[in-house]
């Protein structure tokens, strides 16, 4: 994970291949500890966008303890490398 402007870069693991119109949920391999009153936001970045590769809905609960995960779509007719993806991580206010 890197910094970036919005909140943290999320780079996909190593070995996770993308086929065209699949979607695969890929395990980050790191558990958060969330800031009191937040709650963690998996989202698409514009440069993954364009290549149409969506993460879907993934909202990280403030009481969540277990392995973080991606649950990715790829609706291009290519498939992804792993260098290819990555996406950010916004901590968001409950109020």
């Amino acid at each position: 994970m890197f910094l970036c402007s919005s909140g943290l870069e999320v780079l996909v693991p190593k070995g996770v291949i993308l086929p065209p119109g699949e979607t695969t949920m890929n395990p980050l391999n790191w558990k958060l500890r969330l800031p009191s009153g937040h709650f963690g936001l998996l989202k698409t970045l514009n440069q993954q966008a364009k290549k149409r590769v969506t993460v879907l809905a993934r909202v990280i609960d403030p009481d969540y303890k277990g392995e973080t995960g991606l649950i990715l779509h790829n609706g291009a007719d290519v498939t992804f490398p792993d260098t290819a993806l990555l996406f950010c991580l916004t901590l968001n206010a409950l109020d």
